[in-house]
C-alpha cells in the first residue's frame, strides 16, 4: 500500500514537471510574439503621425489600430499623457483629444484614475517604446500581456493539485478495498481514473489550443468550467465511493433523464438510447455515486454495442422495490465471462479499467442495501443487467 502511495504521488510530480515543459515555451512565445507586434504598432504609428498633416484625423486613424488590440495597451503624448488606449476597462470614447490634454480637469473622474493606474502597472512590466517623429520623441507605447497567459502559466499548477487530490483519493479508496487483490485492484484503480478523467483534460488541452490563439471569449471560458467542474464531479466520486456519502431522496427517473442526457452529450451522441421509466421512483441514495453506478452499466452496454446498437434503460415498481434495467443488443458475455463480470480485474476490453462494475456493485449492494445482476446475456440478441433498490417508505 505505502508502495502505491509513494508511486502515485510520483506520478503526479512527473505530470506538473510534464506540464511545465510544454505550457512554458508556449506562454514564452506568446508573449514575444506580442512584444513583436508591439514592436510594430509603434513604427505604425510613428509612420502615420510622421506623414499626417492633420492631428486629428491621425489620432483616429491611431484609435482605429488599437482597437484591433487584444492586449493591454495605452499610447501617450510626449508629456505622458495618455491619448489613445485598448483591452483596459476604460471606455476608448470616453474623452476627446482636447479633454485627454486636460488632465487637470479629469483629476476627480475614476475612469481617467483608471487609465493612469494602468499605466503604471504596465510600465512596471515593460519599458514603452518611443513614438517618433524623425529623431523626435513625441510619444510612448505602453504594453502588457492578456489575462490568458496567466491562466496558460496557471495550467501546471492546476494539473498539479488535480493529481495530488486523485492520489490522495486513490489512497483512501485503497483502505476501503484492501481485503480484494490489493496489487491488482490499485493498478486497475488508476487506469481507471485515468481513463475517466482523459476525455474532460483532452477538452481542457484542445481549449489550451484556443488560448494560444488570443481567444478568451465567453464561450472558451465557460467550456472549460464545464470541463473542469466534470474533473470535480469524477474526483468526488472516487472520494465518496470510499468515504462518507450524503444520502438524500432520489427520484430515479428524473435521475436517469438527466444521466442518459449528459451521456448523450459526452458518448451516446450517435447511438439509440430508449428510457421507459414509470414517475415516482423515489429510493434514499447518494445521487452522485448512484448515478456513477448506472452511468458504468450504461457504458458497458455502449461499449459493447455492434453498428446497428440500440440500449434500452427500463425503471419499473416491483413489491416494494425500485426495479432499473439495462438491455443493450451488443456482443454480451459468454458463460464463463457471465460468471466473472462482478470480480475484481474482469473486462472484455484490451484497453479496459476492470472494475467499472466491480464499483456499481459496491454502490448498489454495499453502500445502498440493494441487489444487481445479469439478468441474461444473448450476444447480438440481448444483454440484461439488472439493479434493485428499496423504495422509499418500503421495507
Amino acid at each position: 500500500m505505502r508502495g502505491v502511495g509513494y508511486r502515485v504521488f510520483i506520478f503526479a510530480g512527473i505530470l506538473f514537471l510534464l506540464s511545465l515543459a510544454l505550457v512554458l515555451p508556449v506562454s514564452r512565445k506568446v508573449e514575444k510574439g506580442i512584444d513583436a507586434e508591439s514592436k510594430a504598432i509603434t513604427l505604425l504609428i510613428s509612420s502615420i503621425i510622421a506623414h499626417s498633416e492633420n492631428v486629428e484625423l491621425a489620432f483616429a486613424e491611431i484609435k482605429e489600430i488599437l482597437r484591433e488590440v487584444n492586449f493591454p495597451i495605452v499610447m501617450t503624448n510626449e508629456l505622458g499623457l495618455p491619448v489613445a488606449w485598448a483591452s483596459i476597462d476604460v471606455p476608448a470614447e470616453k474623452y476627446t483629444l482636447n479633454m485627454l490634454y486636460r488632465p487637470d480637469l479629469l483629476k476627480d473622474d475614476p475612469d481617467y484614475l483608471r487609465l493612469i493606474s494602468w499605466m503604471g502597472k504596465l510600465g512596471e512590466k515593460h519599458d514603452p517604446y518611443e513614438v517618433k517623429k524623425g529623431e523626435e520623441v513625441i510619444g510612448y507605447i505602453y504594453y502588457g500581456y492578456p489575462k490568458y497567459t496567466t491562466w496558460i502559466r496557471l495550467l501546471p499548477f492546476v494539473v498539479l493539485v488535480i493529481s495530488l487530490a486523485a492520489s490522495i483519493f486513490l489512497v483512501e479508496a485503497g483502505r476501503v478495498i484492501h481485503t480484494y487483490e490489493v496489487e491488482t485492484i490499485w493498478a486497475n484503480f488508476a487506469r481507471g481514473l485515468a481513463h475517466q478523467m482523459g476525455t474532460p483534460v483532452s477538452a481542457l488541452m484542445g481549449w489550451l489550443e484556443f488560448l494560444k490563439t488570443g481567444d478568451c471569449s465567453d464561450k472558451v471560458i465557460n467550456a472549460i468550467e464545464k470541463d473542469v467542474l466534470r474533473l470535480r464531479s469524477i474526483l468526488q466520486r472516487f472520494s465518496r465511493v470510499g468515504g462518507k456519502v450524503k444520502k438524500e431522496m432520489v427520484r430515479v427517473d428524473e435521475m436517469l433523464k438527466e444521466l442518459i442526457s449528459e451521456l448523450k452529450e459526452r458518448f451516446l451522441k450517435n447511438v439509440e438510447v430508449i428510457l421507459e421509466c414509470e414517475t415516482g421512483l423515489t429510493v434514499e441514495a447518494d445521487r452522485e455515486l448512484l448515478a456513477w453506478a448506472f452511468e458504468n452499466l450504461i457504458k458497458n452496454s455502449y461499449e459493447a454495442l455492434g453498428p446497428s446498437g440500440k440500449i434500452v434503460v427500463k425503471a419499473l415498481r416491483e413489491g416494494g422495490e425500485v426495479v432499473i434495467r439495462f438491455v443493450d443488443n451488443g456482443k454480451g458475455f459468454d458463460s464463463k465471462q457471465a460468471r466473472k463480470v462482478f470480480k475484481e480485474s474482469f473486462s472484455t476490453k484490451e484497453h479496459g479499467w476492470g472494475i467499472g462494475l466491480l464499483l456499481s456493485r459496491r454502490i448498489v449492494e454495499v453502500i445502498h442495501g440493494g441487489k444487481i445482476k445479469l439478468v441474461k446475456s444473448e450476444p447480438f440478441v440481448e444483454t440484461v443487467f439488472e439493479v434493485r433498490l428499496n423504495e422509499k417508505g418500503s421495507d
